[in-house]
């Protein structure tokens, strides 16, 4: 079973239509040429939806990298 960085991954990947490999937990929408403004809250409502959580209200703000938006997912599993 994958865990979950890797979900996010494969997750973050498929709305931003890029290759899994090529993000990393250090990947944001300063360095993703796809990751923009529409495509950041595409992937944070995608990420609730496969884990089956709710991220707070100011996630657009403060989820800014795969390694924040990781965590908060950790968090909210616990």
């Amino acid at each position: 079973m994958t865990n979950l960085r890797e979900r996010a991954i494969i997750v973050i990947a498929a709305v931003l239509r890029v290759p899994p490999a090529t993000l990393s937990e250090h990947s944001s929408p300063d360095d993703v040429g796809r990751w923009d403004s529409m495509k950041h809250l595409q992937v944070l409502l995608a990420i609730e939806e496969e884990f089956g959580i709710q991220l707070p209200a100011d996630a657009a703000d403060t989820l800014q990298t795969v390694r924040a938006i990781v965590s908060a997912v950790s968090e909210r599993m616990a």
